[in-house]
């Protein structure tokens, strides 16, 4: 549970409204939170600097709330379609590799079409491989506590940076490429970070901690509003089809950021938001919202197995590449997810009681094994 920067403020949030609002969640809403834990989320902030993030940080863990930070890995955000020479020349973070080196291109050599306003990476090219390593670096040396990883479906393109095919020759699709990327993805941040996939495939999906069930929900069921993509109605059916995931192939579904503005004419009512507040986070002064509490769903769904006394009980984790098991290792929290049995196999003993918040706030470190 916590808040998001997006919602309400978008590109436009500065440091000094985001310290308020987390401030407004520490003193106005202090038991908005799971047991204990509130997600303080900066969500597409990616103008603010190094020192300004180590500030927000700081003051988030003296409130005793989490930090939470936003990044795009298989996607090159350029204005230019297509992207001059200029463009292509320009040296990827971290790396002696320029974005036209990994740029995912066609079959005669051109980078494939911009969607979504960004050009998709070759996610088995070491530039952006070096790309990852520079980002998770910058992230954990201020010490964020998770990360909200976005536009993934962008890492499942069908291409590659030679010419229509992958670095690594062996890649021959790409599901193949978003596996390779994405198990290398897993195994960097997840050591020390609660991750988050959004605008992601379903599956492959053993390599985060929960996915967005949903997109950006603001007021209105269903009527045109300034942000009509992103209406109640959308946010039911994501919930209503979409339930499912939660404890089978992700340990926690999010439904994405709720900004409660437009519902009904009373949005100021005490009574509303306290209305809201089991299924759904709310933000106050004007803040926007962000993950629901998945205990009380997990618990109807028997997701997890009872954990045995005196420890607890982990779900496996396997990222596989093109050339099979790549590694086996524990998400932070211990949490582990099984691919190599089948999802329903784990639950037809029933309804059993859930303790998975517990374990991943602890946020133990990766084990291998």
């Amino acid at each position: 549970m916590g808040w998001s920067s997006w919602g309400k403020v978008q590109m436009g949030m500065v440091i000094g409204q985001a310290l308020q609002d987390t401030s407004y969640f520490q003193t106005q809403l202090p038991n908005f939170n799971n047991q204990g834990v509130s997600y303080m989320n900066l969500d597409a902030n990616g103008s603010w600097s190094d020192s300004q993030w180590q500030q927000y940080i700081t003051t988030v863990h003296g409130q005793g709330q989490k930090a939470g930070i936003y990044w795009t890995p298989w996607i090159w955000w350029n204005g230019d379609n297509p992207p001059t020479q200029s463009d292509l020349s320009n040296l990827v973070e971290g790396s002696n590799y320029t974005y036209g080196d990994i740029v995912m291109r066609d079959p005669y050599g051109n980078p494939l079409r911009s969607w979504d306003g960004g050009y998709a990476l070759d996610p088995t090219h070491p530039g952006t491989l070096q790309r990852v390593d520079f980002y998770y670096l910058k992230f954990s040396t201020v010490g964020f506590d998770s990360i909200k990883f976005d536009f993934l479906s962008h890492g499942i393109a069908e291409g590659g940076s030679n010419n229509g095919a992958h670095y690594v020759s062996t890649v021959q699709t790409g599901v193949q490429a978003y596996n390779y990327g994405m198990a290398y993805l897993a195994k960097k941040f997840g050591a020390t970070m609660y991750m988050d996939e959004s605008i992601a495939p379903i599956f492959p999906y053993q390599y985060a901690h929960a996915r967005r069930v949903s997109c950006d929900t603001f007021g209105g069921i269903g009527s045109p509003t300034v942000n009509s993509g992103g209406t109640t109605s959308y946010e039911m059916n994501s919930a209503s089809y979409g339930w499912w995931l939660a404890g089978r192939l992700y340990n926690f579904n999010d439904p994405d950021q709720i900004v409660m503005e437009g519902f009904t004419t009373n949005d100021r009512d005490p009574g509303l938001h306290d209305r809201w507040r089991r299924p759904h986070r709310f933000g106050g002064s004007g803040a926007s919202a962000e993950v629901a509490d998945q205990s009380q769903r997990q618990r109807s769904i028997g997701a997890q197995a009872e954990l045995p006394s005196g420890g607890r009980r982990h779900r496996q984790l396997c990222s596989t590449g093109t050339g099979g098991a790549v590694g086996q290792y524990l998400l932070p929290g211990g949490l582990q997810l099984r691919p190599q049995q089948s999802a329903g196999a784990e639950h037809r003993s029933g309804p059993r009681r859930v303790e998975q918040h517990k374990q991943l706030h602890r946020h133990r470190p990766m084990d291998r094994q």
